[in-house]
């Protein structure tokens, strides 16, 4: 009798992506097919800095009408993983690619990080218990408690459009506003105001639209109190936004807010959007801001969202 494999368990795509060019290089991250049912992984990056404090985030994901949460949403403490192994699905996923790479010793991690030739093996699911389905594994690794790289990305987040605009230049002067694209799927946001007089009286009106032939109000429509917020964080939603371009900007403070407003490479990342339901679709968040209950300034941002990239 010939021995033959109860089960087809193989890579079908990778992707990868660096956030952070000047932390981490993305050399190579392909799949190549060896035979029918055999395909290998290959990877290389560059970490340009030792590392020491490293956070690794890992989600699984099932196909069934775009990719789906399945789960296994879990963040390990890679240092303290490599010194002694704590997580059983982590030891599962290490034990996948250990073998293969040259990530076989403690932090600091510095230098060529590499898997060859690797695929995956049967043995290695122990007591798993995986139904039979197309699956996502998407893992976000942070330094220093920064997302620096990112392997397969279930979504496109990306900025699309944005537009600016002052309706009084004596209160505020819009000197940049501005995409600009660091990859395929990375696009960053460039944003400089000035506000000419300190201003302790701030209402945001944020509306979201999604595009169905047209823009059509989509869900929010809310007026918030950014003073009261800035120094009380109160609503839903508006935190959310907030933590989109909080680490990229220095609105780091409570009111007055005056001189010069910054946001410098800011780019969409997924991990604010957990509790938001957000179909695939082309969407548009629009944001007037009020002085003393006048309308000073517009902040226009399109962006776009696809679930599932393979």
């Amino acid at each position: 009798m010939r021995n033959c494999e109860c089960v087809i368990f193989k890579l079908t795509n990778v992707v990868c992506g660096s956030y952070n060019t000047s932390w981490v290089l993305i050399n190579q991250c392909r799949l190549k097919a060896i035979s029918r049912q055999k395909i290998v992984l290959n990877f290389n990056a560059t970490f340009v800095h030792p590392t020491n404090d490293i956070v690794v985030k890992y989600q699984l994901f099932k196909r069934n009408n775009g990719y789906k949460p399945w789960i296994i949403n879990t963040n390990l403490d890679g240092c303290r993983f490599l010194r002694n192994p704590y997580d059983p699905v982590g030891i599962m996923i290490y034990n996948f690619y250990k073998d293969f790479s040259n990530v076989n010793h403690t932090c600091p991690l510095y230098g060529d990080i590499l898997i060859k030739n690797m695929y995956l093996e049967t043995v290695t699911l122990g007591r798993f218990p995986l139904p039979t389905g197309d699956y996502l594994l998407a893992i976000t690794w942070k330094f220093f408690k920064n997302p620096q790289f990112a392997t397969n990305e279930c979504v496109i987040f990306k900025m699309t459009n944005v537009m600016c605009g002052s309706y009084n230049k004596s209160w505020v002067i819009i000197n940049q506003c501005r995409l600009k694209a660091i990859g395929r799927h990375k696009i960053v946001f460039n944003f400089n105001a000035t506000f000419i007089y300190p201003t302790t009286d701030i209402s945001v009106r944020y509306q979201l639209f999604k595009r169905e032939s047209g823009y059509k109000p989509w869900l929010v429509n809310v007026n918030i109190d950014a003073c009261q917020f800035l120094r009380r964080p109160y609503d839903a939603i508006g935190v959310m936004i907030y933590k989109f371009y909080s680490e990229f900007s220095n609105i780091n403070h409570t009111c007055p807010i005056y001189g010069n407003i910054l946001i410098r490479n800011m780019y969409l990342k997924t991990e604010p959007l957990r509790r938001l339901p957000m179909p695939t679709g082309d969407y548009l968040m629009t944001m007037v801001w009020k002085f003393f209950k006048k309308p000073q300034f517009a902040t226009n941002v399109s962006f776009q969202y696809v679930e599932d990239l393979l």
